[in-house]
């Protein structure tokens, strides 16, 4: 978000933007009384100044607006390859996972799972799905989806649980939970206006 709120500071004439928005705000207002006293001519020219104006705004945004989208294909992926989901082919109930470096065979017997470590044999937990497992100092909410096991990082343990999230978020619900607060703050140490 830093990144991208640097580029909307970087390509946008900030203050040709601010000075814009304010016009924009003083015409939706002089458009609010020309209603009020039903004067349709006056409120078709604030309109059609108005959009005008809107549409400048938003040719001002398109070029950030490119590059912020070029991040984002480039960078999401990235962080769903190191911090995503992992699955498990269940085929026959078994399979192996690799977490954090270590590899763990997967068993899964109806609604139960047992992991094994791959090298030693030794049972590393067993748990009835769903369930939440810590292995090597990460949490894993394990769960089925179709035909395999779905391991999914938990990136943040939240003090109070959000409807339908719950207090567990992965790397997606965080960084959205992050993103607008943040964003909102770069904007304004920044002085973006658009």
């Amino acid at each position: 978000m830093v990144l991208i709120n640097i580029f909307y500071k970087i390509l946008i004439k900030q203050r040709d933007a601010k000075a814009l928005k304010e016009r924009v705000n003083a015409i939706r207002d002089e458009m609010k009384a020309a209603q009020k006293e039903r004067n349709t001519d006056k409120t078709g020219e604030l309109m059609k100044e108005f959009l005008s104006n809107q549409n400048k705004l938003m040719r001002m945004t398109l070029k950030p607006m490119l590059v912020s989208f070029i991040i984002f294909i480039l960078i999401l992926p990235l962080i769903n390859g190191m911090f995503g989901d992992v699955s498990v082919p269940a085929a026959d109930g078994a399979g192996n996972v690799t977490l954090g470096g270590a590899t763990y065979v997967t068993t899964k017997t109806g609604a139960n799972l047992t992991a094994s470590d791959a090298r030693s044999g030794a049972s590393v937990f067993a748990c009835e799905l769903p369930c939440t497992q810590t292995l090597d100092e990460t949490t894993w909410k394990i769960n089925q989806r179709e035909d395999k096991v779905v391991f999914a990082r938990v990136i943040t343990h939240l003090p109070v649980p959000l409807p339908y999230f719950g207090s567990m978020l992965g790397w997606l619900g965080w960084y959205f939970l992050c993103s607008i607060p943040l964003a909102l703050i770069v904007r304004r140490l920044l002085k973006i206006y658009v």
